[in-house]
């Protein structure tokens, strides 16, 4: 889900007293950070699979 974990920030930053107005700047930088963290869980998802992929194959 995009940016499914600014709800929990949210929650964070008001607790550290940090104004609505600091949430509105997150959504802007949160973005290309939530597509950066997702690019990297794939590619670590495709690395696992070729591992598991190459260590089936040594075992035939």
């Amino acid at each position: 889900m995009p940016s499914g974990s600014m709800s929990g920030m949210q929650l964070v930053m008001l607790a550290a007293g940090i104004p609505l107005e600091g949430i509105a700047i997150l959504l802007i930088i949160e973005r290309p950070l939530d597509t950066f963290r997702t690019a990297v869980n794939v590619e670590g998802d495709l690395v696992a699979a070729l591992v598991v992929d190459k260590c089936q194959q040594n075992k035939s």
